[in-house]
C-alpha cells in the first residue's frame, strides 16, 4: 500500500518539474524521529517531503488496513495533533507545517477513520492536518488523482487536494 502510493505519487510529479528529495519509512524513518533521545510518540508509516516551485510540503503517510481499532487510531491523530501545537517536529522539518495523510483500503474504512478523526484536536471540531483516501481513487493508470481533490478531511464535507 505505502509502495504503490509513493509509485503512483513519483509518476504523478513527474512532468511537473516538482521532487520527492526525502522519503523516508520503516526504521529509518523511526531512527529520524528519535529526539533527544527519546522514542516518537508516534511513528507513521512514512514520511516525505514533496517540493513544489519554490515552496516545499511535508507529509507523514498512513496505511490503514483496518487492523486497528478507533480507539487505537484516534490516540495516534491525538499525538500528531500534540507534536503539532508543541512544534515537535519543527527543527527536523525545518518548519511547522505538516499534513497527515491516511489511506484507508475501503471507502467505508477511510470514512469512519475521518470522522473518528474529528476528536483529536482541541476543539474537536476537525482539522485540515488530516485527510483521508481510498487507495481505490487513484491508480497507476491515473496517478494524476493522488493530487487532485479526493481527500476528506474531517473538517468539512468538501474533498481536498493534500497540496492546499
Amino acid at each position: 500500500m505505502i509502495s504503490q502510493f509513493r509509485i503512483v505519487l513519483i509518476l504523478a510529479i513527474k512532468n511537473r518539474g516538482w521532487k520527492l528529495p526525502r522519503w523516508l519509512q520503516g526504521y529509518d524513518l523511526k531512527d529520524a524521529l528519535v529526539f533527544k533521545g527519546k522514542p516518537p510518540a508516534v511513528v507513521p508509516d512514512a514520511f516525505f517531503r514533496l517540493d513544489v516551485g519554490d515552496g516545499y510540503f511535508n507529509f507523514f503517510l498512513e496505511a490503514d488496513r483496518s487492523t486497528m481499532n478507533h480507539h487505537r487510531f484516534l490516540a495516534k491523530m491525538r499525538a500528531y495533533w500534540k507534536n503539532f501545537l508543541d512544534k515537535t517536529y519543527s527543527d527536523w522539518l525545518g518548519s511547522n507545517q505538516f499534513r497527515v495523510l491516511t489511506i484507508a483500503d475501503t471507502e467505508g474504512r477511510k470514512e469512519n477513520l475521518c470522522a473518528t478523526s474529528k476528536e483529536a484536536d482541541t476543539n474537536k471540531t476537525g482539522s485540515r492536518l488530516f485527510l483521508f483516501a481510498c487507495e481505490k481513487d487513484y491508480s497507476l493508470q491515473n496517478p494524476e488523482a493522488v493530487l487532485e481533490a479526493i481527500w476528506a478531511s474531517p473538517k468539512d464535507t468538501s474533498k481536498h487536494s493534500f497540496l492546499e
